[in-house]
């Protein structure tokens, strides 16, 4: 219905999530301070100071609303929202490198980030990795090489067939969450912005730079049709 309201923020924004309990809406971007526009006031709250020259993505949990962020670092540091004090820091640079076939010429920044619930969570690099993580170990469980060295766009996790639907500005891979064995994959002949999967289904949005609204169909879940835009 419209547009009602519009605000500007300091520095370029990449990312942002909202903070239900405060009614605080967290934004980051090309600064190392982490915004916090209050929706209930409407003025800014005193910002977070981070250890990160950049700030590509954030999010919340939903269950224990622990905050992350990840870091043109390599990083990803975790904050209380309560306190708004950091929790922990995890660098994800020495996984990459442990991890088999990995070929690094610079820090890999972590570009996208996703819980799964309130342990488990994915990690996806600027080298085009993606790693599993359970957040009482700094070890990943899986590292994944989308094998064309993009950025990591959007990650999400389809549960009901244990799943997990990566993408990068080429393509969109499935994958399976225990063994990182492929599933599938959907590669546009159009570059991919951005990837949205509808919770607990297989209908997925993915918006692309072609010109024209293109549909597929696949059989990602029984009775389901997959949708690609």
């Amino acid at each position: 219905h419209g547009k009602y309201y519009r605000t500007r923020i300091p520095k370029y924004g990449r990312d942002m999530d909202y903070h239900c309990a405060s009614c605080d809406l967290y934004v980051v971007g090309a600064s190392t301070e982490v915004y916090r526009l209050n929706l209930e006031q409407g003025r800014y709250m005193n910002p977070l100071k981070t250890n990160a020259s950049e700030i590509f993505c954030c999010q919340f949990n939903p269950e224990h609303q622990l905050f992350m962020i990840g870091t043109a670092e390599g990083q990803i540091e975790c904050w209380d929202p309560r306190s708004r004090t950091k929790a922990g820091t995890l660098d994800c640079t020495p996984a990459i490198l442990a991890s088999e076939g990995a070929d690094l010429d610079s820090v890999s920044s972590v570009t996208a980030l996703k819980y799964k619930d309130a342990l488990n969570f994915a990690a996806g690099t600027s080298s085009g990795h993606i790693l599993l993580y359970d957040i009482r170990s700094d070890k990943p469980t899986i590292v994944k090489d989308h094998q064309f060295g993009l950025p990591i766009k959007t990650i999400e996790y389809h549960n009901p067939e244990n799943l997990m639907l990566t993408c990068d500005s080429r393509i969109l891979k499935l994958w399976h969450q225990d063994s990182g064995k492929p599933f599938t994959s959907i590669e546009p002949d159009t570059k991919i912005n951005d990837m949205c999967m509808f919770p607990d289904s297989g209908l997925i949005f993915m918006a692309t730079e072609a010109p024209k609204v293109k549909i597929v169909h696949g059989n990602l879940q029984p009775g389901v049709l997959n949708f690609h835009l």
